[in-house]
């Protein structure tokens, strides 16, 4: 038993330091195995390609199926809303419907420069250097070049104008939240004992769901001949903040205007197409 331990010891202290008849038996098995191994990795390699191919392909079908009912999908309701836009148009032109203008499309702009601001409030009144020469008039909207709501003509020369800003505590512009159209009320302003000018949409029921960072625009509104300084679709700010108490029947919104309204050098005043 003796002998037969210290034989045993022996081989596995030989496998370990790779040297041995055992050592030397795995090696010669594992050189005498490796043209089988090489031979049915051949033989199996064609059948694996062709398992993948053919995965590949029926994964690819699902989703061309998947893609060709979503463009299907796409389609019908593109040719839904072409249908309705045609069908709106046939009947404004039955009716002989006249609605608000709106902006842009049917407003020219003439862009001027900012000459002075007011004084001592910069942030209530501007005069550009364009007037009546340049088909301006009282009551024209004026914006930013990039678009945004800045206010109105308020008094016009042949080479200047007024513009009262939306900032001004005297104006009053319809607005809408358009992620909630419920939430329609008037934009107003007001100034506290430091300067400080804050933008307010009020008149915003309690019902309606507004919420930070909605998009306030111009309203619009139209009735018989009358229709609103301001057409639809001006952007004027985005919320910043909004409560509500018991005691008052509306919301308290507060509006952080898109434009700067003390560093504006140039802008745009809106004059309507077909104008004479």
């Amino acid at each position: 038993m003796g002998l037969l331990a210290v034989a045993a010891i022996a081989l596995i202290t030989g496998t370990v330091r790779g040297v041995g008849p055992l050592q030397r038996a795995q090696g010669a098995g594992s050189d005498a195995m490796r043209p089988f191994e090489i031979a049915a990795h051949k033989v199996a390699s064609p059948f694996v390609d062709t398992y993948d191919y053919f995965s590949g392909l029926f994964s690819a079908k699902a989703e061309n199926g998947k893609l060709r009912k979503e463009l299907t999908k796409a389609q019908e309701l593109a040719s839904q809303n072409a249908s309705a836009a045609a069908e709106n148009a046939y009947l404004r032109k039955a009716l002989d419907y006249h609605g608000p203008k709106s902006f842009p499309n049917d407003y020219r702009g003439v862009v001027t420069a900012v000459l002075t601001h007011g004084w001592p409030e910069p942030a209530s009144e501007v005069t550009v250097a364009a007037g009546s020469d340049s088909g301006i008039r009282l009551n024209d909207p004026v914006i930013t070049v990039d678009g945004n709501l800045v206010g109105t003509v308020t008094q016009v020369a042949a080479s200047t104008a007024r513009v009262t800003l939306l900032t001004n505590p005297t104006a009053a512009v319809s607005a809408v939240d358009i992620a909630s159209p419920g939430a329609e009320g008037l934009i107003q302003s007001n100034v506290d004992a430091h300067g400080g000018i804050s933008v307010y949409l009020d008149g915003v029921p309690k019902s309606a769901n507004v919420k930070k960072d909605d998009m306030i625009f111009t309203a619009g509104w139209h009735y018989k001949d009358i229709s609103s300084v301001y057409p639809a679709g001006i952007p004027i700010g985005t919320v910043i903040s909004f409560g509500q108490n018991d005691v008052e029947e509306t919301k308290q919104i507060q509006v952080k205007p898109y434009a700067d309204f003390g560093s504006l050098q140039d802008v745009t005043v809106l004059i309507p197409k077909g104008r004479k």
